[in-house]
């Protein structure tokens, strides 16, 4: 519809630099006049499109699958525990990235650790370990690994680097919940916080949730 207005401006407008202006002068001003007009309106019309067509990232509650993985044909059967991410915008969410800014337990920041970055479930990363960006169309659900179980009524997080190193990833009780502070990255986009609580009972058992509250222990 803006296309065809500008269009018909244009035209209109040629028709007055047609008939006022010499012969000499006419082709050329009409010429420079509309590519500038052309230009102007493309670069408005992509910085519009950009303020009013937004991705919106929505997290949901968290899901456990339980899903089978096999290696040199050992199947084996783990749990994960996952945070549905809608991107209910109407733009494609581009290069979203989650990362672990810090972990509270016991009302106490982990020490001797670094950000690291969390997998989306489907993701290459075994085939291309530390890629761990995606895109997420609109109106699409992209599920977010968060930790797998593990031996003695641990967890593990579904780090894409330093997975293998305890002070980064290794989960346990230490006599209170857990919260990992969560930052969600994305391209063009300011960085959204989620918080994720894993809640212990007295037998090391665990619940994993959505925060709904601001965050604590920084």
């Amino acid at each position: 519809m803006w296309n065809l207005l500008v269009g018909v401006a244009l035209i209109l407008t040629d028709c007055f630099f047609y008939m006022f202006l010499e012969d000499t002068n006419k082709f050329s001003a009409i010429a420079t006049f509309d590519a500038t007009i052309v230009a102007l309106w493309v670069g408005l019309k992509e910085e519009v499109n950009k303020l009013i067509n937004k991705p919106k990232l929505i997290p949901k509650s968290i899901v456990k699958h339980g899903q089978s993985h096999g290696r040199q044909m050992n199947f084996q059967r783990e749990l994960v525990f996952r945070l549905p991410v809608k991107n209910e915008g109407s733009a494609y969410a581009l290069d979203v990235y989650a990362i672990v800014e810090s972990i509270c337990e016991n009302n106490s920041l982990r020490q001797n650790f670094m950000p690291v970055p969390l997998k989306w479930t489907h993701s290459p990363f075994e085939e291309r370990p530390g890629i761990s960006g995606r895109n997420i169309f609109t109106n699409h659900t992209a599920y977010l690994d968060i930790a797998s179980p593990c031996l003695n009524n641990t967890l593990w997080l579904c780090a894409s680097v330093g997975r293998d190193i305890p002070e980064y990833s290794l989960l346990k009780n230490e006599g209170g919940d857990t919260v990992l502070h969560i930052s969600l990255y994305q391209k063009d986009e300011k960085p959204q916080n989620v918080d994720i609580k894993i809640n212990w009972d007295d037998n090391g058992r665990h619940d994993i949730e959505l925060c709904g509250s601001p965050r604590s222990c920084r």
